[in-house]
């Protein structure tokens, strides 16, 4: 079988994000039994990786490769900055397009034909009637990393900056439209197939889901000699600074044992984070850690208190698989359907977490219950192997070879 990977980010080996870790392991997974092409973008940060033995063809849009692509991509960024002139709701502009045209028109001279074509994330799910223009005999499917739309809701209601119902509707027309376009769409979510099949009935056979990659830590056996409270995730980005600043203020600073520490653990801290820790001794920085298992070993918890986001998120399945006690709300457990009080403690308020961390050690059989519970959850529900397999089994349906 013959697969063309479409990627909006280049998804390499000890990739920083979570998304880009889950295409990797699919597309490398891929490439053991088929013949797979990745189409990708890359920015010069990456370019030295470039240089790298893949087991896949590569076939690069560089950003910004030399002078002249990077005045053509100034001028054509700033031609669609303004929303009337955004053809695909601000997460393409007019020169990631002409990139991909490119890219699309030298595989077409090729004649390369490919049985299945994977667009990776909503930036490329937007693509789909341009990719098919190029390759009308080729199986189209998505890979929803998340739906967009509903983080897109959640954003307007808010009354973000930026966010307005208008550029909502719009994003729903083209999101929900390509997705029904689609040959057959895959999503990161559980939560968010289930949304999809609701708000596109006469779609719902063509849509399914598959386990996202996530850092296996089911080797960690969690012995709690600290009361070190882990919050874990890239510190740069705004959805985890505002939720880490959200329970320090809100939770951290009302408990009644003052002996709790607050570990802020992941790369690139925000300067609001650095500030915390050099206004309160409780709180601690670590910054990058190449290796997290210590931390997740010794800690009492870990807390996902999100206060935005969209999508299953990875930093949840890796505590769970550690069998670390966790403390999250609705938005941390969106498609991952865990029982309240057996594989994880549902805390929707600021008292919901200070109610659960005023009484933590009260029942140490309890919380050693729940360790062994979370291991097996994930193990029964989150099988990446059983995953690719499946996924697999799909494409090869769809492209008839089965």
């Amino acid at each position: 079988m013959k697969i063309l990977f479409i990627s909006a980010f280049f998804p390499y080996e000890n990739v920083s994000h979570a998304g880009g870790k889950t295409v990797y392991y699919y597309l490398n997974s891929f490439a053991k039994d088929d013949e797979v092409t990745l189409l990708t973008f890359v920015t010069k940060q990456d370019f030295d990786k470039l240089d790298h033995t893949y087991p896949y063809r590569l076939v690069p849009a560089k950003y910004g490769y030399t002078v002249k692509d990077k005045v053509l991509r100034f001028i054509m960024s700033k031609a669609t900055k303004y929303w009337p002139l955004q053809k695909y709701c601000g997460f393409y502009n007019t020169y990631d397009e002409f990139l991909l045209k490119k890219k699309l028109a030298e595989l077409a001279r090729e004649k390369y034909k490919p049985d299945i074509i994977i667009l990776e994330w909503t930036q490329c799910v937007l693509t789909r009637d341009l990719v098919h223009s190029y390759f009308p005999d080729s199986k189209i499917v998505a890979s929803e990393h998340d739906l967009s739309v509903v983080g897109f809701q959640r954003k307007v209601k808010a009354a973000e900056k930026g966010f307005t119902d208008k550029k909502l509707e719009d994003l729903e027309r083209l999101e929900l439209g390509a997705l029904a376009q689609c040959d057959m769409t895959f999503f990161h979510s559980r939560e968010d197939l289930k949304r999809a099949k609701n708000m596109m009935t006469q779609c719902k056979d063509k849509f399914s889901s598959i386990v996202p990659y996530y850092d296996d830590y089911s080797t960690v056996e969690w012995k709690p000699t600290t009361k070190n409270i882990v919050f874990f995730g890239a510190l740069n980005r705004v959805e985890n600074v505002k939720s880490a600043v959200w329970f320090y203020e809100n939770v951290f600073c009302k408990l009644k044992d003052t002996s709790w520490k607050l570990i802020l653990l992941g790369s690139h801290p925000d300067e609001k984070l650095v500030s915390l820790s050099q206004q309160d001794e409780k709180v601690i920085v670590t910054g990058f850690v190449k290796n997290i298992k210590p931390w997740l070993q010794n800690c009492a918890c870990m807390i996902a208190p999100l206060v935005m986001g969209a999508g299953i998120k990875v930093k949840v399945l890796e505590a769970l698989s550690a069998g670390v006690p966790l403390l999250t709300n609705e938005i941390g457990m969106e498609g991952i359907d865990a029982e309240n009080e057996k594989e994880y403690f549902h805390c929707q308020t600021a008292e919901d977490y200070i109610r659960v961390l005023d009484a933590f050690f009260d029942s140490e059989d309890k919380l050693a219950a729940m360790s062994i519970a979370e291991k097996k959850f994930v193990k029964s529900n989150f099988d990446k192997e059983i995953s690719y397999e499946r996924y697999r089994d799909s494409l090869l349906h769809i492209a008839g070879k089965k």
